[in-house]
């Protein structure tokens, strides 16, 4: 958020525009598909139908579902390029993180009706230090647009 606009002066607010409920209802099914095909593959490998795979599996993360499957995957005699399997861990991650800002952020508009998402968990590093600090100590809040 630019330093000239003051957090005490924004209140959260949920009248956004349409688009941008759009774009967060978007990621949120859309991280659910690729949920839910990791699941699959999962039930798979592992040779059970989905009430067993609910039941004993569980619903873990997306990267740990993807490091799941290389074992499992392993454990068949099925083979996983090193380089992809790093590549799309990182991607699930970032997918995941993009999607938990979306769901979880607090959108806030200016007076000039300019819409920002602020975290309010986790760590980022401010452009003015190269140390982490938390969000709930000093929040961050990103331009939210719709290009």
């Amino acid at each position: 958020m630019p330093d000239d606009v003051q957090w005490a002066n924004i209140r959260p607010n949920s009248n956004l525009p349409v688009e941008i409920y759009a774009i967060i209802g978007q990621m949120i099914v859309l991280h659910s598909h690729l949920e839910e095909a990791l699941r699959h593959i999962i039930y798979a490998l592992a040779g059970v139908d989905s009430a067993m795979g609910r039941t004993a599996i569980r619903a873990p993360r997306l990267s740990d579902r993807w490091t799941m499957i290389e074992d499992l995957a392993e454990q068949r005699g099925c083979t996983i390029d090193a380089l992809t399997a790093e590549n799309f861990i990182h991607d699930l991650a970032r997918i995941s993180d993009f999607r938990d800002y979306l769901a979880h952020g607090v959108f806030y508009r200016d007076a000039s009706g300019n819409v920002y998402c602020r975290k309010v968990r986790g760590k980022w590093v401010p452009p003015s230090s190269n140390k982490p600090v938390k969000h709930a100590k000093v929040p961050a809040a990103y331009a939210v647009t719709v290009e």
